[in-house]
C-alpha cells in the first residue's frame, strides 16, 4: 500500500532562501520538501511536483528505480540499525534553488542534507556534509556548480561539481566536491557573479571566492575580502550582479583580477563594488532583496522600487506589494511576503494557511476546513468560503451545516443561538440529529421532530473534548480527555448507560460502521461496539517497530477492507490494517506536528504547516513516478571460498560451534553484493544447500517489496547462487512468508511452492530444502 503526495496547498516558506524561479517554473519550500509549479500567462499554477526524500528510504534499503544505482550519496549516513528519535525522522526544508535541469533542496534538523533532483523529482544526489543545517544554495549560471553554505554553527562553503545529462535530466558523471572553505563571519547572502566567481556578504564583510579549474584546483576555495573603508561596521543584506566589464578590486592585496561588478545592500543603502566600494543610493525604506531584470534594478523590502543600475535614477514602478522578503524572477516576477507568494498586481498565487486553519473534516468526496471566522469547502481547484460573525471553534457539514463558536454560539443552517456557556469543543451531525460538546460540562443533543429542533441537555462531570454519534441511538463522549461514556436512547431521551474502563488519556476517537475507535497515550488503538463492549486492541508501531502515539485517527472501509488512517506523533501519516494492526504505509511531508486529518474516498488530507493531499493506492503496480517505486531490495555478496566451505549454511553436515559463530559474524558485519561471473563459473556443479531460518519465517516481514517476483524466478535465482543464505534472500523470504500464512504450515507452504514450478526445482525443494 502506498500514499504518495499528489497536491500541496499553502506554503511554509519563511525566509528569502525559501523561494526560487527558473523560466516559467516556481519552486518553494513546503514542509519537509519543496514544490515546483508552472506559472501560466493568466497567473494560475499548474503541473505541481512535490520534491521529498524520506530519510528512512536511505536506511538499510536500496532504490529500485530505472537507474539501478540510485542517487549518489556523499557524506556519512546514520547507522541503519540505530533507532531514530521521532523528532529526527523528518527535517525541515530550509532553502531551495533551481537551474535549467535540476532542483536542489537544503534541510535543517537531524543530519541535514542537500538533495539534488531532476525536474521530474528523481533524486540524483544526496549530500550529507553539513552538520547543523543548510542556509544557502546557489547554482552557477550554467548549472555546472552548486554552492552550499551551512548555518553559522557550521560555516562551511562547499562547491559541488554536477555532471548533468540535459537530455535525460539524469546525473551523467555524478556529483563531486570541487573545493571548500569556511566562512568565519555570519553570511546573509551568496550570489554567483560569473561562472567561476561568487560573493558572500554579511556582518562587516564582503568576500569574493574564485573557483579554480583544471590543474589549479587543489580542493581549497580561494577568497579575498573587499576593503570596506567607511562601511567597515555595516551589515550587508544582499548582493546582485550587474552588467559591465570585469575589473580588479582595489585595495585588496592579492585580490583576483577580472571581477565582475556587483551591488551590495545594507538595510537602507546600496553600494557598488568594482573596482572599489562606494555608496550609490540611500533609500527611505528597509531593503531585503534585489535583482536585475530587463536591465533594471528591482529593490524590495517595505515596498518595491525600480532603478537604473548605472545612474541609480528611480524608474516608474506599478508593483503594489509590501512586506517583501524575497524576489523570484523567471518569466514572471513573484514576491515572497508574510502572507504568501504574490504577483506584481498584489494578488496571491499561494497563501500561507498555517494561521488560518484550526480544524479539517471530510464531506463526501470533498473536505472542509475552518479557522478564524470563515468556513471553507475545498472542491478540486475551487474553494467555497463562508464568513460568520463569530470566531469558529468547530464545524460539521452533512445534512445540515452546523458551526460552533468560541463563545458558545451554535449555528444550524444559518440560525444562530447561544448553546454553551463556553467554547464549543466538538460537533457531530447525522441526518436530523446534531450533538455539540462544550467546555461548560454540557452535552447538547438536537433532534429535528416535526420540522422543529428539540433540545436535550445532559450535564456531565467535566469539560467535554470529543463527541461523536455512533448511530441514531448511541452517542459517545470524552470527558476530561480520560472518561469515555456511551449515551443510549431510552424511549425518547438519551441516558448515560456505560463508562468505558479507560484510565489513560484519549488522544482521538472516530466512528465507522457502528464501531468506536480510540487512540490512547499508551500508544494503543482500542475498538468497541455501540454498546461499549471491547472488540480488540493492539499496539501502534512505527516503521522501526517502536510504539508510537496517534494524535488523530480516521477509520475507513476501502473495497471491503477496514483501515485506520492516522496522524502520528512523529509527523507521519500512517495506515494500519484493522483489526490486525499491521502498519501498511507511513509517509512524511510535514515539518511540524499534524493538527488534523480527513479521508475523502481514497484521498487523505492532513494539515499542519500546510495542507497535504495523498492518494491511497491499495495494490499498486510498478508506478510511473520514481518517488513511488522504492522497495527494500538488498544487493548480494557471497562469502569468500574459505568461509563458504566452513559455513553451516553451505552444507547440511553439522560443524563445530566456532566456525558457525564466525560465519554468522561475517554475515552480520560484511556488506552484501552480487557474485561475479568468474566466481559463479568456479563453483562446483552441485547446487548449494539453501537454509531458511525458521525464526525469520515465523513472522512475515512488516515491509514487503511491491516488486512482482514469480516463484519460478525466485527459486531459479536461489539455485543459481544469487541467494546463498537466509541473510540474503529478500525475494524468496516474502514469497515463503505469504505461502506460510496462506497454507497454515511450513510443510504445506513448501509443497505448494514446489507444485508451482516444475522439473529440477521441484525435485530440489523436496530433497534438499532444510525445513527445520
Amino acid at each position: 500500500m502506498e500514499i504518495p503526495v499528489v497536491h500541496v496547498a499553502g506554503i511554509s516558506a519563511g525566509s528569502r532562501e525559501s523561494i526560487a524561479a527558473d523560466g516559467q517554473a516556481l519552486v518553494f519550500t513546503a514542509g519537509a520538501g519543496a514544490v515546483r509549479v508552472d506559472i501560466t500567462a493568466h497567473g494560475s499554477l499548474k503541473n505541481p511536483v512535490f520534491f521529498h526524500l524520506p530519510r528512512k528510504r536511505l536506511y538499510g534499503q536500496k532504490f529500485s528505480w530505472e537507474r539501478p544505482s540510485g542517487p549518489v550519496v556523499i557524506g556519512e549516513t546514520a547507522n541503519e540499525d540505530a533507532k531514530i528519535k521521532a523528532k529526527d525522522k523528518v527535517n525541515t526544508a530550509s532553502c531551495v534553488v533551481a537551474s535549467a535541469t535540476a532542483v536542489a533542496v537544503g534541510e535543517t534538523g537531524y543530519l541535514p542534507r542537500v538533495i539534488v533532483y531532476s525536474k521530474s523529482a528523481l533524486p540524483l544526489a544526496v549530500i550529507q556534509e553539513h552538520q547543523f543545517g543548510v542556509q544557502h544554495l546557489r547554482f552557477s549560471p550554467s548549472g555546472r556548480y552548486l554552492a552550499s553554505l551551512g548555518t553559522p554553527n557550521d560555516g562551511y562553503l562547499y562547491i559541488w561539481e554536477i555532471g548533468m545529462d540535459t537530455v535525460s535530466n539524469q546525473s551523467a558523471s555524478g556529483v563531486a566536491l570541487h573545493s571548500s572553505n569556511r566562512c568565519i563571519s555570519q553570511v546573509n547572502d551568496i550570489q554567483w557573479i560569473s561562472e567561476t566567481q561568487l560573493v558572500t556578504v554579511g556582518v562587516r564583510h564582503i568576500r569574493v571566492w574564485t573557483v579554480e579549474t583544471g590543474a589549479a584546483n587543489n580542493g581549497v576555495l580561494a577568497g579575498r575580502n573587499v576593503v570596506l573603508g567607511s562601511q567597515a561596521d555595516c551589515t550587508f543584506q544582499c548582493a546582485v550582479k550587474t552588467n559591465g566589464e570585469q575589473t580588479g578590486l582595489t585595495g585588496a592585496p592579492g585580490s583576483p583580477g577580472g571581477v565582475s561588478p556587483f551591488l551590495v545592500a545594507t538595510k537602507t543603502a546600496i553600494s557598488k563594488v568594482g573596482p572599489g566600494l562606494s555608496q550609490a543610493l540611500q533609500l527611505d525604506m528597509n531593503i531585503t532583496s534585489m535583482i536585475m531584470r530587463d536591465s533594471e534594478l528591482v529593490v524590495a523590502g517595505d515596498g518595491v522600487r525600480k532603478f537604473d543600475p548605472n545612474t541609480f535614477c528611480e524608474l516608474p514602478c506599478d508593483i503594489s506589494v509590501t512586506g517583501v522578503k524575497s524576489i523570484a524572477s523567471g518569466e514572471e516576477m513573484v514576491f515572497l511576503t508574510d502572507k504568501g507568494i504574490a504577483q506584481t498586481d498584489g494578488s496571491y498565487l499561494k497563501e500561507d494557511l498555517n494561521e488560518q486553519l484550526i480544524g479539517i473534516r471530510s464531506f463526501g468526496d470533498r473536505f472542509y476546513s475552518w479557522g478564524g471566522n470563515s468556513l471553507v469547502v475545498w472542491a478540486d481547484e475551487e474553494r467555497i468560503q463562508q464568513v460568520f460573525d463569530f470566531e469558529i471553534s468547530s464545524a460539521s457539514l452533512g445534512s445540515h451545516r452546523v458551526v460552533g463558536g468560541l463563545e458558545g454560539q451554535l449555528s444550524i443552517d444559518g440560525e444562530t443561538m447561544n448553546a454553551h456557556a463556553g467554547p464549543v469543543s466538538d460537533i457531530d451531525s447525522i441526518d436530523d440529529m446534531v450533538v455539540s460538546a462544550g467546555r461548560d460540562r454540557h452535552l447538547q443533543i438536537w433532534r429535528r421532530i416535526n420540522g422543529k429542533w428539540d433540545l436535550q441537555t445532559i450535564p456531565l462531570l467535566g469539560p467535554l473534548s470529543k463527541a461523536r454519534i455512533i448511530n441514531r441511538e448511541s452517542i459517545v463522549t470524552v470527558v476530561g480527555n480520560k472518561t469515555v461514556q456511551i449515551h443510549t436512547l431510552v424511549e425518547n431521551d438519551f441516558v448515560t448507560e456505560k463508562t468505558l474502563p479507560i484510565k489513560v488519556l484519549v488522544l482521538d476517537l472516530d466512528v465507522n460502521d457502528n464501531t468506536l475507535y480510540l487512540s490512547t497515550s499508551e500508544r494503543q488503538l482500542l475498538s468497541f461496539d455501540s454498546s461499549g463492549t471491547q472488540l480488540g486492541s493492539y499496539k501502534t508501531l512505527d516503521i522501526q517497530n517502536e510504539p508510537i502515539g496517534l494524535s488523530h485517527i480516521r477509520a475507513v472501509t476501502v473495497e471491503g477492507s477496514q483501515y485506520v488512517v492516522a496522524a502520528a506523533t512523529d509527523k507521519s501519516v500512517c495506515i494500519y490494517s484493522h483489526p490486525q494492526g499491521q502498519l501498511l504505509a507511513a509517509e512524511w511531508a510535514h515539518a511540524t506536528p499534524i493538527k488534523g486529518i480527513a479521508v475523502c474516498g481514497t484521498r487523505i488530507i492532513s494539515y499542519g504547516d500546510l495542507i497535504v493531499e495523498r492518494q491511497l493506492i491499495k495494490e499498486p503496480e510498478r508506478p510511473a513516478s520514481p518517488m513511488r517505486s522504492l522497495s527494500p531490495v538488498r544487493s548480494i555478496r557471497p562469502s569468500s571460498p574459505t568461509r563458504r566451505a566452513a559455513s553451516p549454511i553451505r552444507t547440511p553436515v553439522p560443524k563445530s560451534p566456532t566456525p558457525a559463530r564466525q560465519s554468522q559474524g561475517s554475515r552480520s558485519t560484511s556488506p552484501i553484493r552480487a557474485p561475479s561471473p568468474r566466481r559463479l563459473a568456479a563453483q562446483p556443479a552441485a547446487a548449494p544447500t539453501l537454509r531458511l531460518s525458521s525464526s525469520r519465517l515465523a513472522t512475515p516481514p512488516a515491509v514487503i517489496s511491491t516488486t512482482p517476483v514469480s516463484a519460478t524466478e525466485s527459486l531459479e535465482k536461489a539455485l543459481n547462487g544469487y541467494i546463498l543464505s537466509d541473510e540474503s534472500a529478500p525475494h524468496l523470504q516474502p514469497l515463503l512468508a505469504r505461502a506460510i500464512v496462506k497454507s497454515g504450515s511450513r510443510e504445506k507452504a513448501f509443497e505448494s511452492l514446489a507444485e508451482s514450478v516444475s522439473g529440477e526445482i521441484a525435485k530440489y525443494l523436496k530433497t534438499k530444502l532444510d525445513t527445520k
